[in-house]
C-alpha cells in the first residue's frame, strides 16, 4: 500500500506533468487563438463607423427611390 510521502510525490509529479502540458501544447494554442483575434478587431469597422454607413444608405435610397420615381413620372410625360 502507498504511504502518504509515496501519494504527495505521484501529487508532485502529476502537477509538473501537467504543467509541462499545458506550456508545451495548449498555451501555443491559446497564443494563436490571441493573434487571431487580435488581427480580426484590428481589420473591423468601429461600431459608429458602421452606423454611419447605415445612415448614408439609408439616405442613398430614399434618393434612388425618388430619382426612379422622378424618371418614371419624366417617361410618362413623353
Amino acid at each position: 500500500m502507498l504511504e502518504e510521502r509515496d501519494l504527495q510525490e505521484i501529487d508532485r509529479l502529476m502537477a509538473h506533468r501537467m504543467n509541462i502540458i499545458i506550456e508545451s501544447d495548449v498555451m501555443p494554442k491559446f497564443n494563436l487563438l490571441a493573434e487571431g483575434i487580435q488581427d480580426i478587431q484590428e481589420k473591423l469597422l468601429p461600431r459608429s463607423r458602421v452606423d454611419d454607413l447605415e445612415d448614408e444608405m439609408k439616405f442613398l435610397k430614399v434618393m434612388i427611390r425618388q430619382m426612379a420615381e422622378r424618371i418614371s413620372e419624366l417617361e410618362k410625360a413623353n
